[in-house]
Parts: C-alpha cells; sequence; structure tokens
C-alpha cells in the first residue's frame, strides 16, 4: 500500500550541530564493527543515531557503491560498518570515533566531488544551484518541520538530508537533491502546511517535461496536491506500470513502450472517456496514430507529440561541408560524410526505438511496419559509421548540442528548440531543427492510469485539466512540444504555431508516419544492432 503520511512532520534531522548519540558500546544488543586495521574507525555513536540518520548514512554509502543492497536495514550493521570502512580508507582513513554527522560529511564530500553535484545536472535531472533558490526551499522546508540546518542558501549535508525526508514522505523517489522538479514539490507543498489538501495525487513523468506553472494552477483549482515524481528513460516508467505499482495515479507512458505495456497483465486502466470531457478536443490525426500504438485508444490519452528530426549547429557543419543539405539524414547515416563531421562530433539520441524508425527511412525502408530485414539492415549501417558517431543519454542531450560538443544529432524538436536557445545564448552556434527529406517517425507521449493507482477520481480530473485548452497550451509554450489539443491554438505563441519544425506542414506530415510496434525477438535485434554506436 502506499504511504499516505501528511505534512507537515517533525523529524529532527539538525545536521548543522552534532547529531545526538550517548557513545554507547556495541556490546548491548549492537554489532561490533570488523576489525578495521590500522584505521581504527569505531562507530558505536552511529549505532545510537536515529533511524532517519542510519538510513541517510545508508543510502550515501549505497550511492556510492560501498553498499550493495537494494533494501536498507535502517540498523548500523556489519555491512553498514564495511561499507563505511570502505569509504574512510578510499578518502584517507580516519583515527577517531565517528559520529552520524561526521559520517554523512565525509559521505557527502565524496558524492559532491564524485558525481558533480555543484554542476547543476546529475543523473539526468537538472538540479537547483542559484543560491537564493536554494535559500528558499531551506526556509520552506524548515516551515514544514524539516530540518535544512542554516538557511543560507548552501546545499550541504543537512539539506540533503531534510530533503531525503521531504521526498520520502511525500513518495517521491528519495535522491536527496534538490532538483527543479523537488524544488516545485516543496513551494508548493507550503500551500498545504497549515490546511492539509483533501486529496494526495502521485505523478510520474519525464524530468523537466511539464510547464512548472500547471501543477500549481490545478492545485490551487481544484483543492489536490500533487506529489510529482520523474523518470529519465522510456523503459523506467514501463517498468514501473508492469511491476504493478500502486504508487502513482498517473503516468506519462511513452509510445515506443506501450506495446509493452499493453502486453502486460492490465497493467492500465480502459479510460472511461465520460471522465474526460476535454478529450472530445484532440486532434483526430494524432488519434489516428495513436491507434497504431494503442490499438482502439482504449487505455490512453496524447500528452505531446512530435517527430524526429535534425538538429545542426549550422555554423560548424558549414565551416566544413558548406555542400551539405542541412535537411538530410546522410549528415549522420553517409560514411564519407561522417567521416567528415567528426571532428565537430556527430550523435544521436539514446533512446533507440524513437530514434532508428528515421535511420531505417534513410535506408528505404517501411517505418510503418519495420521487419527482420530493415533490421538487418540498419545493423550493417551503424557499423559503418559506428566510429564517427555516439549515443547520448536523453537527459544529457540538450546540454551536448548547446555547450557545441555535437554539431549533428537525431534528436527530439523540444529538446533542440531549447538547445538552440542555449546556444545562442553561449554564442557556441546557430542550432536548426528539421525533419528529414527522406522521412522520419511520428513519436507520441501519453496519459495513463495504472490499474492499481490509489486516487483514480483524482486520476481522471488531472488529465481532463492537463487536455483544458489554456493548460495544454501553457505546456506546449514551456516545452516547446505540440499538443494534441486542436483548441488549444488560441493560447499558443504565434512563433510557435509558424515552426514548421514544431508544427509541420501538409506536405511534410505525409512523409512522417507512426512505427507499428515490433515483436520482442525484432526489438532484441535492433538494441544489438544499436549497441554498435559507443556510449557518449
Amino acid at each position: 500500500m502506499k504511504r499516505n503520511i501528511s505534512l507537515p512532520v517533525k523529524l529532527a534531522l539538525s545536521l548543522g550541530v552534532m547529531f545526538s548519540a550517548t557513545g554507547a558500546a556495541f556490546g548491548q544488543g549492537m554489532v561490533s564493527a570488523p576489525d578495521t586495521g590500522q584505521l581504527a574507525v569505531q562507530y558505536a555513536s552511529i549505532a545510537q543515531a536515529s533511524e532517519q540518520e542510519i538510513v541517510t548514512v545508508q543510502r550515501l554509502l549505497r550511492r556510492l557503491e560501498y553498499l550493495k543492497t537494494e533494501h536498507l536495514s535502517h540498523k548500523m550493521d556489519e555491512s553498514t560498518a564495511a561499507a563505511l570502512d570502505a569509504h574512510f580508507a578510499a578518502v584517507g582513513g580516519a583515527d577517531q570515533t565517528v559520529n552520524a554527522t561526521q559520517a554523512i560529511r565525509s559521505l557527502f564530500t565524496e558524492a559532491w566531488t564524485k558525481e558533480g553535484w555543484g554542476t547543476g545536472s546529475v543523473d539526468g535531472q537538472d538540479l537547483v544551484v542559484d543560491k537564493d533558490k536554494v535559500r528558499g526551499a531551506q526556509q520552506v522546508l524548515k516551515r514544514l518541520g524539516f530540518e535544512p540546518g542554516p538557511v543560507d542558501g548552501v546545499f550541504g549535508p543537512a539539506t540533503f538530508a531534510a530533503i531525503e525526508s521531504f521526498q520520502e514522505d511525500a513518495g517521491m523517489k528519495v535522491r536527496g537533491l534538490l532538483t527543479q522538479d523537488t524544488f516545485h514539490n516543496i513551494t508548493r507543498a507550503l500551500k498545504f502546511a497549515d490546511k492539509p489538501p483533501q486529496t494526495i495525487i502521485h505523478m510520474l513523468n519525464w524530468t523537466t517535461y511539464i510547464n512548472p506553472d500547471t501543477l500549481d494552477k490545478f492545485e490551487t483549482e481544484t483543492g489536490i496536491r500533487v506529489a510529482y515524481d520523474t523518470y529519465t528513460s522510456s523503459a523506467e516508467s514501463k517498468d514501473v506500470l508492469l511491476a504493478g505499482s500502486d504508487k502513482y495515479d498517473v503516468v506519462i507512458q511513452t509510445g515506443s513502450q506501450m506495446r509493452l505495456v499493453l502486453e502486460g497483465k492490465d497493467p492500465v486502466l480502459v479510460l472511461d472517456r465520460t471522465r474526460i470531457p476535454n478529450s472530445a478536443d484532440v486532434d483526430p490525426k494524432v488519434r489516428t496514430a495513436s491507434d497504431v500504438l494503442d490499438p482502439g485508444n482504449l487505455h490512453s490519452e496524447p500528452y505531446m507529440w512530435g517527430t524526429m528530426g535534425l538538429a545542426v549547429n549550422v555554423d560548424k557543419v558549414r565551416a566544413l561541408r558548406p555542400d551539405l543539405k542541412l535537411d538530410s539524414t546522410s549528415l549522420v547515416m553517409d560514411p564519407e560524410i561522417a567521416a567528415s563531421l567528426a571532428q565537430c562530433g556527430i550523435s544521436m539520441n539514446d533512446e533507440p526505438l524513437d530514434v532508428t524508425p528515421t535511420l531505417i527511412a534513410y535506408l528505404g525502408g517501411d517505418i510503418k511496419n519495420i521487419g527482420i530485414a530493415d533490421i538487418e539492415a540498419l545493423d550493417a549501417a551503424l557499423g559503418k559509421i559506428s566510429q564517427y558517431v555516439k549515443r547520448v543519454p536523453d537527459e544529457g542531450w540538450n546540454e551536448s548540442m548547446a555547450s557545441g560538443k555535437y554539431c549533428v544529432s537525431i534528436g527530439f524538436p523540444g529538446a533542440t528548440f531549447r538547445a538552440a536557445e542555449e546556444a545562442k545564448k553561449k554564442g557556441t552556434g546557430q542550432i536548426t531543427y528539421s525533419v528529414p527529406l527522406e522521412g522520419t517517425s511520428m513519436w507520441l507521449d501519453y496519459f495513463v492510469i495504472p490499474t492499481n493507482a490509489q486516487n483514480k477520481d483524482a486520476a481522471y480530473q488531472l488529465i481532463d485539466f492537463m487536455l483544458r485548452p489554456d493548460i495544454a497550451a501553457a505546456n506546449t509554450n514551456f516545452l516547446r512540444y505540440a499538443n494534441p489539443v486542436l483548441t488549444s491554438t488560441p493560447y499558443i505563441e504565434p512563433a510557435l504555431l509558424k515552426n514548421k519544425g514544431l508544427y509541420p506542414p501538409p506536405a511534410t506530415l505525409k512523409k512522417v508516419s507512426a512505427t507499428a510496434p515490433i515483436s520482442p525477438d525484432e526489438e532484441k535485434l535492433l538494441r544489438a544492432a544499436w549497441e554498435k554506436l559507443p556510449k557518449q
């Protein structure tokens, strides 16, 4: 069953001062730490710390791969002591008794350095690094009953632990990091600090794939609080659904994974559209394309749609090859051209089910119905360009283009437009997006309701709200992706409506098609071919 803990909760996580610890010996029902040799580290005071403090130690140990376990013990045990030994050996050792505060600070420091917590992005999650925003989050956490330490705008061990507790309490994935999504969850929770919400609904979505104001409006209008969580790969959301999780009430699922979801044992509901009045405004052409991925459009409502296309840093490509067509997949797939552009960098978004139909279209295949022969041809073609082309995780793709690391890539339009805006600020070149002249695929992302959802009524309410014309448009304006709601166009920025990459004209759409699901055996072959390209 889903945890249902209301805010605020006092957890007494003051890591800015020393944790309370009696320093009692391990002999009183506790497991003695193994012999640490010259380290002479003692962990008795950690054993006397609060459960939350011990869990924070264990989570950091697991994150740093000193502790290799899926489930945490929530107590100071032999494996935790051994993991701490390994940590202190790696960072230079310790010659004194270590309490929880010291352990967390030491682990935090190693993680900060090893994982680059000060760089702005970790595990595909955008971090809040602005000092004023960090201070604002600390102020709210403190008011909610969590103890982030000094309200100074510095992300330190105390703030890390307070965020862990907030995320756990809110039913989010516990990362301890102040991601953009966590920041918005924290600030929204303040609205319910003095007046608990009537309902809490849990939503799972791609990272940074919603206008932050959208959930604020929903909560203001309905009094329903949204606990918002994110994932960084399409397979991750599929796995959540197939596991039969009751943690989420609304999940945004990719079209490329819908076949696998629907082949599962009833993981999502057949939707009752009488409870989604705004679904009547969904574009028929999107419905038609969707039917390929969700036959009969029974289980899903479309959220966003678009094409796969070419992201090109015009300045960098023109400097090397002024003769090339910038709207041809040959920029990536022709070995001679790829070799000539290799020095400025070529990549593909590492979502093979979305990207490879574009490559197969270039090779002359029918992307509506991809077969074994198409995959074999792709396998051979990728082998010829593997020394020139890299695959980049979706969560790092924007920055890789905006920074000028790559001059050509195949990716999503919204990500390309955001990369173009950032590249303009950085002065790293003009980035354009185009639908390949050889053809490409249409992708769709959907709202689905897990069969085991705890708040189905609120889930229907949220989906209907998201399909409201003004709300759908607000998400388009923020994300730079097309929404399926026909009546949203008056609210969309005119420049976006005119953008042929975002809203392709009819002549271009003739070259675009949704791809029918491939079989498990075909997918296995496709992924094997895909892995011929090295990771970034």
